[in-house]
């Protein structure tokens, strides 16, 4: 599966967030991240070309007033026309995965009814999902990374595993591709990020499992 990530975001040389989540996707093959705001105007058209050649198009961005930034706007306005994303006429985004990936500087408590701004970030996403369907997309389900900066260890640990899966895994979330996936990585994931967190390497396998359990009963982030 080849993944595009397009990022949108004013300085990103400036984020941790997105700092950690490049330095995340270059451990996986077969994935190509770029930076939107610092393409030249050429590199933002060429950059439909990739698109066409992707299997899942994930548009990361942080959450600017209440939807994403002005780049990636205008980005979607120039090159996803009517011609591309309509189904019927040439088709070129149908069957592809769209999924998105958004920081925000909030709690998740933030953005449930009741919460502080009393709107969930599914619903503040609408507009990409109908523009999904229009152009016969598959809607994977989002990443949402709240308050990254006071995320604790293991908050940070389930953070880098969702985003690894949604850059690995076909149907992301789905509970017999997360075990197979936790199965087929839990050597790999011991060499890299994850062992900061899991000290005694007998109990790698249980300590993931564990995480897999509080991601099925939707604790995460």
């Amino acid at each position: 599966m080849r993944t595009l990530i397009i990022v949108s975001h004013p300085d990103i040389a400036a984020s941790s967030t997105q700092s950690f989540l490049a330095a995340t996707a270059a451990l996986e093959s077969d994935n190509e991240l770029v930076a939107l705001d610092e393409l030249p105007a050429a590199g933002r058209h060429e950059l439909w070309d990739k698109v066409v050649t992707a299997d899942r198009i994930i548009l990361q961005f942080p959450l600017y007033w209440y939807s994403a930034p002005a780049s990636l706007w205008a980005w979607l306005d120039e090159e996803w026309t009517d011609r591309h994303v309509s189904v019927g006429r040439d088709a070129t985004l149908s069957g592809k995965d769209l999924a998105l990936v958004v920081t925000t500087g909030h709690p998740d408590a933030a953005f449930r009814v009741g919460g502080l701004e009393k709107v969930s970030l599914d619903e503040l996403m609408a507009p990409f999902w109908a523009l999904a369907r229009k152009a016969g997309m598959v809607v994977v389900p989002a990443v949402y990374i709240n308050d990254f900066a006071h995320q604790d260890d293991q908050e940070r640990t389930q953070t880098y595993i969702r985003y690894r899966q949604l850059l690995s895994m076909r149907h992301p979330g789905a509970p017999e591709e997360m075990a197979a996936w936790f199965a087929q990585r839990a050597a790999a994931l011991g060499d890299e990020l994850i062992a900061t967190e899991l000290t005694d390497r007998d109990d790698d396998l249980g300590q993931l499992r564990g995480v897999v359990g509080d991601l099925r009963r939707g604790s995460d982030d």
